[in-house]
């Protein structure tokens, strides 16, 4: 409950600074969303997160913490996940970078090799069709050219 509380209050602030972050960010132009909405739109969601959970946290049992490592380490791979992608989408585009990146996620979260490489052909592609032609942003293309 307490460690609830403690991530309520991470997550509140990097939210607003998040939300500080993109205030130079241009808005929207032509009824285009501009480079600021989905930081923003990210943003709000983190500092309802937070808020809920300070305001909510998860009752325990026994009133001890609950303690999983295994848990932990799935978070810290999809941390440095996260970064490499930051590191390599520029490179290797969108497509590769956010295919490796959906791949490893789905086998980290106990899907197996088949689901796994199912959803990241299906959703990749997607993301990448709905975000480059319907709301006209442009996603890095890489080395491939897509």
């Amino acid at each position: 409950m307490k460690s609830d509380r403690i991530l309520g209050t991470l997550v509140l602030i990097a939210g607003i600074a998040l939300y500080v972050a993109t205030i130079d960010f241009p808005g929207a132009a032509s009824n285009r969303p501009g480079p600021a909405f989905l930081p923003r739109i990210l943003a709000v969601l983190f500092v309802v997160s937070g808020i809920l959970l300070i305001l909510h946290p998860k009752p325990t049992g026994n009133g001890k913490e609950e303690s999983q490592p295994g848990n932990r380490v799935k978070v810290a791979a999809m941390i440095v996940g996260l970064v490499l992608y930051s590191m390599i989408a520029d490179i290797t585009g969108f497509l590769i970078a956010g295919g490796c990146l959906t791949f490893g996620f789905c086998l980290l979260l106990g899907n197996s090799w088949r689901v796994s490489l199912l959803v990241t052909v299906i959703l990749v592609p997607s993301v990448y069709t709905i975000f480059s032609t319907v709301l006209g942003v442009v996603l890095p293309v890489g080395w491939l050219g897509w």
